[in-house]
This record gives C-alpha cells, sequence and structure tokens, in this order.
C-alpha cells in the first residue's frame, strides 16, 4: 500500500502575509472602555482642564519604552529585624521619626503602592503630601478614593503602573532640564510590589529603615508582609556607608537604623 504514495502531489504552500493594525484606545490593557483620557497636560496633573476630565482617576495612555532612558524610581520601607513589613495590613509599630523621614523623601513626588497600603488610613491623610499615587489593584475602583480623586490614579499591574509613572515624570519634569535630578517616582509596598520592583532595571536606589525588634506574629491566624531577603538585590544594590543614621524613639524604646543602597553601575 505504501508503493503508490510518490503519486499524491505535494500541497501547494502559500506566503503567508502578515497583518499590522491600529488599536482603538479601550483595547489597550492600561484603560477601561469607561475612563475618560485628556490629551491636556494639566488633566494628568490634576489641575484644571475641562469639566468632564478634571475628576478622572482613570488610565494614562504611556509606554515605558518612549521615555525610559533617563527614567529611575526609589524604593522605600521600614522593617524589623525579621523583615517584617507589616502584619494584618498594617504597621507592626509607629515611629513618628520614620513616618517623617517617609514623608520628606517623597513629598510632592509620585508614589507607586498596594491597595493595603493605600487604605492604611480612612481619611487618607497619608498621601495628602504627595504629588500623585498610582495605586495597584485589581479590585479598587473610583467610588472607593472619591475624596482624594484629584491625586490617584488606578494601575491593575505593576507594569501598568510604571509606565503610568515614567509618563507623569515625563510631564511633570519637562521644564527641568538640569542633568541629574532626584527621583520623582518611589514605591511603597507591599511584598510582591516590593519584590517586583527590585527585579526591575530602573530601580536606582533603596531608602530602608530597619527597627531593631522581632515583632510577634501569629502565622497561623495573621497576614504578615516581608521585606525581599538581602541576598535576592544586596548584589545589585550596594549601602552608601556615609548616609547611615542611627535614631532612638525614646518613648517607645525602639532604636533603628536609616540606611542607603545604590544600584552598582554597569
Amino acid at each position: 500500500m505504501f508503493q503508490n504514495i510518490s503519486r499524491f502531489k505535494t500541497p501547494v504552500s502559500y506566503p503567508i502575509k502578515q497583518f499590522v493594525r491600529g488599536f482603538a484606545v479601550k483595547e489597550l490593557p492600561w484603560c477601561k472602555p469607561s475612563s475618560k483620557i485628556s490629551n491636556d497636560r494639566n488633566a494628568l496633573d490634576g489641575k484644571e482642564a475641562n469639566s468632564e476630565d478634571k475628576h478622572t482617576i482613570g488610565c494614562i495612555p504611556c509606554s515605558i519604552s518612549e521615555n525610559s532612558d533617563n527614567f529611575k524610581f526609589g524604593v522605600i520601607a521600614a522593617m524589623d529585624e525579621s523583615r517584617i513589613i507589616g502584619i494584618n495590613g498594617d504597621l507592626p509599630w509607629k515611629i513618628p521619626e520614620d513616618r517623617l523621614h517617609f514623608e520628606d523623601i517623597t513629598r510632592d513626588k509620585i508614589l507607586i503602592l498596594g491597595k493595603n497600603s493605600f487604605m492604611e488610613r480612612e481619611d487618607f491623610s497619608h498621601l495628602e503630601h504627595l504629588d500623585k499615587a498610582i495605586v495597584i489593584s485589581t479590585s479598587l475602583q473610583e467610588e472607593d478614593c472619591a475624596s482624594i480623586r484629584d491625586k490617584v490614579v488606578i494601575a491593575r499591574s505593576f507594569e501598568e503602573a510604571v509606565d503610568m509613572a515614567n509618563t507623569l515624570q515625563s510631564l511633570k519634569s519637562d521644564s527641568d532640564k538640569k542633568g541629574e535630578r532626584e527621583l520623582d517616582v518611589w514605591i511603597g509596598g507591599g511584598q510582591l510590589i516590593y519584590e517586583k520592583s527590585l527585579r526591575h532595571p530602573c530601580a536606582h536606589e533603596i531608602h530602608l529603615t530597619t527597627v531593631h525588634t522581632k515583632s510577634e506574629v501569629d502565622l497561623s491566624k495573621e497576614r504578615v508582609s516581608y521585606f525581599p531577603a538581602k541576598y535576592r538585590w544586596d548584589n545589585t544594590f550596594k549601602e552608601v556607608p556615609s548616609l547611615r543614621r542611627e535614631s532612638k524613639d525614646l518613648e517607645r524604646g525602639l532604636t533603628y537604623t536609616f540606611t542607603v543602597h545604590k544600584r552598582l553601575q554597569r
């Protein structure tokens, strides 16, 4: 039965054409169909635009590949000696100096953070000092942050948040051409966001507060978040010894250390 197989003709192959099409705005992953997008830069900065755009939390059209040559962000965190950064969505300690340290670094800057960090206070007073907060959440809705809608942008993934921050920074700093500027974008947690940010090539430095205590937790009942282990990032970032600072909260009897770790030059 195999002797006559050669009599069958070889199927004709036709060249495959490639088609490239444009995408409507509503098809892009960083934008919801119901969101309003303004081309006015003032609208993106939360300033007065037209009445339709000025209260939009929504989406920002951007691509990290377009303006990423000078894009850098910093990571800021506080942890205890067990690397714990949060228990049940809240800080395990309240240290006023560390809070002021955080506000000084991120004041008038863009902060990328997760939903739990965003919802830390009901009145959102912990975000008032920011220029913009980019909240990464798959469930957060615009009505959840109506009281500060002019400061908030919602992203559905870390990658989308970084793209948004890149665009916001480029709009904010168009008039600033003075060479190397201080960082305008910061990462504020939680755990998964820290893990992704430290692996990102645009991560430039880490500002870390280490509280010299070990929080007591019941892992069977409490949700505990951790900062990534040092061995996972200390081959990329090295501490700047001259910026190390020791301090103490006399009222609470806590000692802590502020350190800065900068990305190694390639």
